[in-house]
């Protein structure tokens, strides 16, 4: 008789990073959002790319610019070396943007480009703290 491979078990982290995709894919928004907030509170790679996909749906689909800043904020202090770490900072610059806060975005910016020196989107913030620059 073949034998057959045991599947392990589903993790946790697993079942609600399936089950937000699938919300988010349906658009069950906020339940998408309840699962990625579950998420996020552990810890490793699945909680930083919760956090940071927390701010997008946020954003995004609930309308919610404060609640966006407040996750990738999260993100910055829970991941500070985090790969997700460039993309959650140019996130809060650009929403800053978008609620007319430039003063903030202009010092996110500056925080940006002296923290990043290297980064491949220097150009992208360069140009956006000229245009905040008074």
């Amino acid at each position: 008789a073949a034998k057959t491979a045991e599947v392990p078990p589903e993790s946790e982290a697993d079942r609600l990073a399936r089950e937000t995709e699938t919300y988010e894919r349906s658009g069950q928004f906020k339940a998408a959002a309840d699962r990625y907030e579950a998420l996020s509170r552990g810890s490793g790679i699945d909680a930083e790319w919760a956090l940071y996909r927390l701010g997008k749906l946020r954003e995004r689909h609930l309308g919610d610019s404060e609640g966006a800043l407040g996750a990738w904020r999260d993100h910055q202090r829970r991941f500070p070396a985090g790969s997700l770490r460039q993309e959650a900072h140019l996130s809060i610059v650009e929403t800053l943007v978008r609620l007319g806060r430039n003063k903030e975005a202009l010092g996110e910016a500056e925080r940006f480009l002296a923290r990043y020196p290297n980064s491949e989107r220097q150009g992208e913030l360069a140009r956006i703290k000229e245009r905040l620059q008074p």
